[in-house]
């Protein structure tokens, strides 16, 4: 159980890290055109 859960997590977390990347590359790009 343990194994699913630690190849799992990676997935998750890099899912969320690209997600956050996209949203601050565009937040920056937001306050840029101001």
């Amino acid at each position: 159980m343990s194994q699913s859960q630690e190849s799992l997590s990676p997935s998750v977390s890099s899912s969320y890290f690209s997600t956050f990347a996209e949203a601050k590359t565009s937040l920056e790009a937001t306050l840029a055109s101001y």
